[in-house]
């Protein structure tokens, strides 16, 4: 269901505007009228159901029916979830299944019940999907999760037919590392289940009674079944969840199961520590948009853990709290008894925008000297999305803080995981840190900063064949670990050796079960064994990753694990098993709930396989997310080592962000091919037609020339981004500000919104804050070349606020995608803008030795050797030294330098499979485009691009005598992504080394559409 925000403001009408300040626009009502504006901010209000499936159009399909069964064995749980959905509608509905799940938790099945019979998904490896992933799928933005809150599953559902039932099954097992952590099921927020039935055993619980809250807290009933254990049964009708399920577990530090030789148990390694005092604290608090979730709550909890240090270390210690996103500021600094309100309100001010520029703010605490600071609490994801961000970098730069006498850093992260590049960087420095989880209290998180970080405590279990783990890190005395071993113990229970400062020998009781979850933990610690042994050899060579890769991938499937390396697919016909290398006849068993706690499903050939008569429905199978390797695993499979670089890679960018292409002109560009007759015919026709060419003189009297046709905005945008831009075009820039941030904060996750409120901001002249607003863009979609280019072209339309970011982030796309002609030119341009000349010629050859000669780029080259034309005529000029230099890059790329003046209008766009179209019209009234190249006065359109990005480029040779040009951009075809956006880019060059830019980045949200980019009046030389 829509919801709607409502801001009394100054009524929108529609204006006839374009997206830069040239265009033209009509008068607003008079006198203006008050009036309500309505955000459509649909998913935007949070809907914390925690079990929930919603069509693509915010249909709600009510959940008919939930039974709950659950088996607690401390310190194992497993729950099976058998919901029914009804779809209410009279049509088929496309929907998305979402289920909150505890912290921690792994799905092990999931079924659907499609045309009357069950299937069942099955476990694959993800796909390596390189380091630029596929740009015509949509984007899932980098948003930092909510450990307290869990993670959800989340699978889309096609095609539920009108008026029916759909059944599923969603499974999960879970591990329980602290003894005060209950068993969970989230269903707060539920509310008019028509039946609900739960039914949990308990194993191994000790008296007394369960202490149990469930549900509306109806009287549940809980009694002993005839094995002994616990159970608790609740049956119900027109249920509404107050509360979740929750049932208590043991609460021993030191507990234990066991099948046979399957053994996991519970310890607490470390019986004391000592203390670690603190004389000097930074403070790094990560404000960048990916903190966007929960940022509010998150200065909060910085306010109370500050509050919380301050009886331990007193008044006087040193305290600096710096922010940092792309830039970094320093709010605070001064003795820890004097910070006030004011510090936080700072932070709430500032908000979280921008790329994460974490290597820039950890030199700047490395440099400070003066008062003495031997702490840092990073509070953060420590995810470097811009300035220097490969993995040595960051860990050389955490080793750096040590010369200014840092000697411990800690990271607070709100994701709930520990991923592997965290638990690599707290340990940079002599001594150890934590990375804590900010579901803590303050008070827990300062009494784990207080006490000192053991690592290397040695694990082992006497008499076992196998067991995990061997060896753990970051253990203070009030940690819990898990232990899985293969083992046969001893008649008092399972005997575990501790040995760090000292040795200790444990004994844990343990409690006879079922092999089935037991059994599952085992394999779940031989998969965890394999992926710590991947990255422990993350500074290894290649190749003995990437086996260690394989070998993690094959167990994982074969014992049904999921995992970072492993999702979730639905098969169809023996094509979709063969083409995944699934064997339908050794499928993996899978965990069920029986009626006397989890069992093993064997599993045959499934029925769509072997049954004629069950329909396929292809058009039915549940499509799941995640498919491909995620960033950081990208990156430690294809990462060069720490130390040194793999064979032939390129270094580490410069510090200063900029890219450093060095030696990169000497490439071995393509010279051209060859012309045909047929294309040296077509070729000297287009350079007739670029030619400028003299216009009359109008007579007095003579008819005005032709106007280009009025466009709207209505035209290009549509809901709440039409509404700013209205707002914006009215002068209303207070207002369009204040929507804006509104629109931003409800759904920090949409590119549209951080577009509007940066537009907002260049039109109220706080051009540093729009660059933060352009730089979220790079922050959410750090792998994705597009957005990276598209949040360039925003950037350096800003000028010197946003031109070095944007050289970073062209430097980044050119690295996830070589074979866009776009990723090399917006560089390259960009470098020249910073007048970096060679870098930028350096830039332009490199694109020139690619093969452009077939595809959808057929034809590019020519346009980049007249680029890198353009480019040596602006290095001769400014070094003229470089002659030689020049003269030889020129013959090895077969292009030629500029001479002549020349101006050209180049469009490129983000989306792929996608058509847009340059439109270019002169004084006269003449109209060049896709089906006439041409304009009167000289000048023509050399290519036209249809399937996505650019570029498009209209070019004049010699003296323009059009003016003023009108530049509109069309909408002709639109892709997957749903909207246009790109930016076009005017070069003016005078003949003799001297270019001028203007640019005008857009979006097009509505097919069809066009939107005015303005006009170009006259020369850009000399402005």
């Amino acid at each position: 269901m829509a919801s709607m925000v409502a801001l009394l403001l100054v009524a929108v009408g529609v204006i006839v505007s374009a997206c830069v300040p040239v265009a033209q626009t009509r008068t607003p009502p008079d006198p203006p009228l008050r009036a309500t504006i309505d955000l459509d901010l649909e998913g935007a209000l949070a809907d914390d159901r925690p079990i929930r499936l919603t069509g693509r159009e915010g249909t709600d399909l009510p959940l008919s029916s939930l039974e709950v069964l659950g088996t607690v064995e401390d310190p194992l749980a497993f729950t099976q979830l058998r919901l029914s959905f009804e779809n209410p509608e009279p049509v088929t509905l496309d929907a998305t299944l979402s289920v909150l799940l505890p912290p921690g938790a792994t799905i092990t099945r999931f079924a659907a019940s499609i045309e009357g019979s069950w299937r069942e998904a099955e476990v694959v490896g993800r796909k390596p999907g390189q380091l630029r992933p596929p740009l015509h799928t949509r984007a899932k933005p980098a948003l930092e999760a909510r450990a307290e809150l869990g993670e959800r599953f989340e699978v889309e559902l096609p095609n539920i037919p009108a008026r029916s039932t759909q059944q599923l099954i969603v499974s999960y097992a879970e591990t329980f590392a602290r003894a005060d952590q209950p068993y969970r099921v989230r269903l707060a927020g539920l509310h008019d289940v028509p039946r609900f039935s739960a039914r949990v055993i308990v194993v191994g619980q000790p008296d007394p009674l369960l202490e149990v809250f469930a549900g509306s807290r109806i009287p549940e009933t809980l009694g002993i079944d005839e094995s002994g254990r616990r159970v608790l049964e609740l049956d119900t009708r027109d249920w509404t969840a107050t509360d979740d399920l929750v049932v208590p577990t043991s609460g021993k530090r030191r507990t234990g199961v066991r099948s046979g030789r399957k053994v996991a148990v519970r310890v607490d390694p470390m019986t004391h520590d000592h203390a670690a005092p603190i004389n000097g604290l930074a403070v790094l608090f990560d404000t960048s948009a990916s903190q966007a979730v929960g940022y509010h709550e998150r200065v909060e909890q910085l306010a109370g853990l500050i509050e919380a240090l301050q009886p331990w270390t007193g008044d006087e210690i040193w305290l600096r709290l710096v922010a940092f996103d792309q830039g970094f500021e320093t709010v605070y600094e001064g003795p820890l008894g004097e910070i006030d309100r004011r510090a936080f309100e700072r932070l709430h001010t500032r908000r979280a925008l921008g790329a994460s520029n974490l290597v820039s703010v950890l030199r700047h605490t490395g440099a400070r000297r003066g008062h003495e600071v031997d702490r840092v609490l990073l509070i953060s994801d420590a995810v470097a999305t811009a300035g220097v961000s490969g993995r040595a970098a960051v860990l050389e730069s955490v080793a750096e803080l040590a010369d200014s006498g840092v000697r411990r850093i800690d990271v607070l992260s709100g994701s709930g995981r520990e991923p592997w590049r965290l638990r690599s960087l707290v340990r940079q420095l002599p001594e150890s840190g934590l990375v804590l989880d900010s579901a803590q209290t303050p008070r827990g998180v300062v009494r784990r900063l207080l006490r000192t970080v053991h690592d290397d405590v040695r694990i082992t279990v006497p008499g076992a064949r196998w067991y995990y783990p061997e060896v753990v890190h970051g253990v203070q005395s009030d940690d819990e670990i898990l232990v899985f071993a293969d083992v046969e113990p001893a008649a008092g229970g399972l005997r575990v050796t501790v040995e760090s400062h000292s040795k200790e020998s444990l004994q844990i009781p343990l409690v006879e079960v079922e092999e089935p979850l037991v059994g599952w933990a085992l394999e779940r610690g031989r998969v965890q064994l394999l992926e710590a042994a991947l990255e422990a050899n993350a500074d290894a060579p290649a190749a003995v990753r990437k086996q260690a890769w394989r070998q993690l991938v094959t167990r994982s499937i074969a014992h049904r694990m999921l995992n970072d390396y492993t999702h979730l697919v639905m098969l169809g016909d023996e094509r979709d098993y063969l083409e995944r290398r699934v064997d339908p006849a050794a499928l993996a068993d899978v965990l069920v709930a029986g009626p006397e706690g989890v069992v093993r499903r064997q599993r045959g050939v499934p029925n769509v396989l072997k049954e004629a008569e069950v329909p396929i429905a292809r058009n039915r199978l549940p499509r799941f997310p995640s498919e491909e390797l995620g960033a950081e695993q990208l990156e430690l499979l294809a990462s060069s080592p720490a130390g040194g670089r793999d064979e032939g890679e390129a270094p580490e960018p410069d510090p200063d962000a900029a890219v450093v292409v060095g030696d990169l002109a000497e490439a071995s560009a393509r010279p051209p091919a060859p012309r045909t007759p047929a294309e040296e015919s077509a070729a000297a026709a287009l350079a007739a037609m670029r030619r400028a060419k003299p216009t009359p003189r109008r007579r007095r009297g003579a008819r005005a020339r032709a106007h280009p046709p009025r466009r709207s905005l209505e035209d290009a945008y549509r809901g709440n981004l039409l509404t700013i831009m209205n707002l914006i075009a009215w002068g209303h820039v207070a207002e369009a500000k204040q929507v804006a941030w509104t629109w931003r904060e409800a759904e920090p996750a949409e590119v549209m919104a951080v577009v509007a409120l940066g537009e907002a901001l260049e039109a109220s002249a706080e051009v540093e804050e729009a660059a933060r607003a352009y730089g979220s863009i790079i922050d959410l979609f750090p792998e994705r070349a597009d957005m990276r280019r598209f949040a360039g072209t925003r950037l350096e339309h800003l000028g010197s606020a946003g031109g070095r970011l944007a050289i970073d982030s062209y430097r980044r796309a050119r690295e996830q995608r070589p074979d866009q002609p776009s990723s090399h030119r917006l560089l390259a341009f960009a470098l020249l803008r910073a007048g970096r000349y060679e870098q930028a010629f350096a830039a332009l050859s490199s694109a020139l030795s690619h093969d452009w000669s077939g595809g959808r780029f057929a034809g590019v080259d020519h346009i980049l050797r007249e680029d890198l034309g353009l480019v040596a005529a602006a290095w001769l000029a400014h070094e003229p030294a470089a002659s030689e230099r020049i003269s030889a890059g020129l013959r090895r790329a077969g292009a030629e330098l500029a001479r002549e003046p020349s101006l050209r209008f180049v469009l490129t766009w983000e989306t792929s499979h996608s058509d847009v179209d340059l439109h270019v019209r002169d004084g006269l009234g003449s109209h060049a485009y896709y089906d006439n190249r041409g304009l009167r006065s000289g000048g023509a359109l050399e290519y036209d691009v249809t399937e996505g990005f650019g570029p498009e480029v209209f070019t004049i040779i010699g003296e323009p005598t059009g003016y003023p040009y009108n530049l509109q951009v069309y909408y002709y075809a639109r892709g997957p992504s749903g909207y246009g956006m790109g930016k076009v880019q005017i070069l003016e060059h005078d003949g003799r080394g001297r270019i001028a830019f203007d640019e005008r980045p857009f979006v097009i949200q509505n097919d069809r559409a066009q939107v005015d980019l303005g006009d170009l009046d006259g020369s850009l030389i000399g402005r």
